[in-house]
């Protein structure tokens, strides 16, 4: 399923204009597979924490030096957004279940 500027893809609306509806901006969205693999294997966070000028120029670099999901699998990008999605759904729903004790 590829991505069209109008959002409709063989009928249905398409997981794109999906994610913009949620408020996700794809151009934003950034993937930073390095900082996925490293936190995955060594349980450890890269996003750079705490005050000052210095911390927010080093995120700002390595948000920069990330590519967006388009850049890195076009043909995937309404896969992928569609996941994302998905799996905070399926979050809201577990958090949702437990505070109405109701699962």
């Amino acid at each position: 399923m590829g991505m069209t500027p109008e959002g409709v893809v063989n009928g249905n609306i398409s997981h794109l204009e999906l994610a913009m509806e949620a408020g996700i901006n794809l151009k934003n969205l950034r993937v930073n597979l390095f900082k996925f693999h490293i936190e995955k294997i060594a349980g450890i966070s890269l996003v750079f924490e705490g005050p000052g000028f210095i911390t927010s120029i080093l995120n700002g670099v390595a948000g920069m030096l990330t590519p967006t999901i388009e850049e890195l699998i076009p043909e995937k990008g309404d896969e992928i957004v569609k996941g994302i999605l998905e799996s905070k759904i399926s979050e809201l729903n577990k958090v949702i279940c437990e505070k109405l004790n109701d699962c």
